[in-house]
């Protein structure tokens, strides 16, 4: 008889249904670190829609991405600048995605070939 024995586990600590620990201190790493070093920057009158849109950006940034699965937006990011152009390519879902015309003649183009 052979057993199955599971040899991790990996549990994330939730704040609430969507959003994890390590998301919400990288939210806020990147609101402080924007602030920080782009702040000055910033006109007196317009630092507060600033702030608010560092947040909303940070929180965007964490957010699943719907180009590869198990991603975080920001990683696909980092991925799509700093990685081989050659090499990296993002797997998108084929059926769920509604396609442009010119994404219709590059697939025909690339099943033809």
């Amino acid at each position: 008889m052979r057993y199955i024995v599971t040899q991790e586990l990996k549990s994330r600590t939730q704040i609430n249904k969507w959003l994890y620990l390590s998301d919400m201190l990288f939210a806020v790493a990147y609101c402080a670190c924007a602030s920080f070093m782009f702040g000055s920057l910033v006109h007196q009158s317009l630092q507060i829609p600033y702030y608010i849109f560092n947040g909303a950006l940070g929180l965007g940034l964490t957010f699943h991405s719907p180009f590869n699965k198990g991603k975080r937006m920001f990683q696909s990011l980092y991925y799509l600048l700093l990685g081989d152009r050659f090499l990296y390519k993002p797997v998108s879902n084929k059926r769920s995605q509604p396609l442009s015309g010119l994404a219709v003649r590059r697939r025909e183009k690339e099943e033809a070939a």
